[in-house]
């Protein structure tokens, strides 16, 4: 065997382990980009889910405010799954459904009379979604947080009376 022999096949390994360094690096490049497109979208997913169970509840303490006339608020949200004022079995929602951004119940908001009016997110995360909210929830825009996002039902006005035509003005055209 001669020295130069001896020499190549060390360069060789040299170059074959910086080679399978710089894989190893790039693999985990890689991967660290996959994990944090996952993330995202799994946020998006769940934003949206927020969103659907938010206006769900939205929804089912506006039923319940308008049931049979009474327009009144509840003050649990237990009663949106049975209503109490109801012999019958009335449900308002099907279920009480969790914050989908904490795993936990959605933080009810109250009058300073205890009537629940909506509910909002208990969670202090920044949202991805800033703008193009579902009607009714353009308010939503620019918040920093899902806890100001407060799905809360505001009753329709009532249409305002016409105002009455002063004398000597009856008609368009005198």
């Amino acid at each position: 065997m001669r020295i130069g022999d001896a020499r190549t096949a060390e360069d060789a390994r040299g170059f074959t382990l910086l080679f399978v360094l710089l894989l190893v690096v790039l693999l985990g490049l890689l991967t660290s980009l996959a994990a944090r497109s996952y993330t995202q979208a799994s946020r998006r997913v769940k934003e949206e889910e927020l969103l659907f169970r938010g206006m769900q509840y939205r929804d089912a303490i506006g039923r319940y405010h308008r049931f049979q006339g009474r327009l009144q608020y509840p003050t649990t949200l237990d009663a949106l799954l049975k209503d109490p004022r109801s012999a019958a079995t009335v449900r308002h929602l099907r279920t009480l459904y969790t914050d989908p951004m904490t795993d936990n119940a959605f933080v009810p908001i109250k009058t300073p009379e205890g009537w629940i009016v909506g509910v909002r997110s208990g969670s202090g995360a920044s949202p991805l979604r800033q703008a193009e909210f579902p009607p009714g929830l353009e308010t939503f825009a620019g918040r920093r947080a899902y806890r100001e996002w407060e799905f809360v039902y505001r009753p329709p006005t009532p249409l305002t009376a016409p105002t009455a035509v002063p004398p000597g003005r009856r008609g368009l055209f005198r």
